[in-house]
């Protein structure tokens, strides 16, 4: 019952996390924390080592290692080149936490597709509300240039939306590889996005 709620808990704060991105890092750092909080405790709760024993993740690993290495010994800037080593690392304990629920959770795909449909589809409106009108609906101002949507002052609107389109199109492949009654919807979003 333990392990249920670690495992649903892990689920929760990783397919929320890129609904979670759009309100700016600290949010969305938080749930990426947890989400690999809550996979490490489940790991050694079960012995379940496997996921740190595969020779790539090893290769990563020792990258960081020596970014980190560098950061202390070599950087000019120790500070600076520490923080960028530690972001670099997150990212590879997340990816293990995906494929830790691509395994263990058959949920977790329509979860986490069900959060980019949404976000997508939140930041289509939005930007469109705010191309035509001059503001979203926060009250973010459209400086008749770039759209930033629910991003505030963060002009990343593009990068933003062609990550997240990416991700989309990966677990929609996986989800519905068998079943393409949703393509039409997919592509309709696509369209809408490439055009935004």
């Amino acid at each position: 019952e333990k392990n249920k709620f670690l495992l649903n808990s892990q689920t929760l704060f990783a397919s929320t996390y890129p609904f979670f991105a759009i309100f700016g890092p600290f949010i969305s750092e938080i749930f990426l924390i947890l989400a690999v909080l809550f996979f490490a405790i489940r790991v050694v709760l079960n012995s379940n080592y496997k996921y740190f024993k595969k020779y790539f993740i090893l290769i990563f690993f020792s990258s960081f290692i020596y970014f980190i290495f560098n950061s202390i010994i070599i950087s000019k800037d120790p500070t600076l080149s520490f923080q960028a080593s530690l972001f670099f690392c997150r990212f590879g304990l997340f990816a293990l936490v995906i494929w830790n629920l691509l395994e263990e959770n058959q949920n977790f795909i329509k979860y986490i597709l069900s959060s980019l449909i949404l976000i997508l589809i939140l930041l289509i409106i939005d930007s469109t509300f705010q191309y035509f009108s001059g503001y979203n609906f926060f009250g973010y101002k459209y400086d008749g240039i770039r759209l930033a949507s629910f991003l505030g002052d963060e002009y990343v609107l593009g990068s933003f939306l062609w990550k997240m389109e990416v991700l989309l199109l990966i677990f929609y492949q996986m989800f519905f590889k068998e079943n393409k009654k949703f393509d039409f919807y997919i592509i309709v979003l696509v369209i809408l996005i490439d055009i935004l």
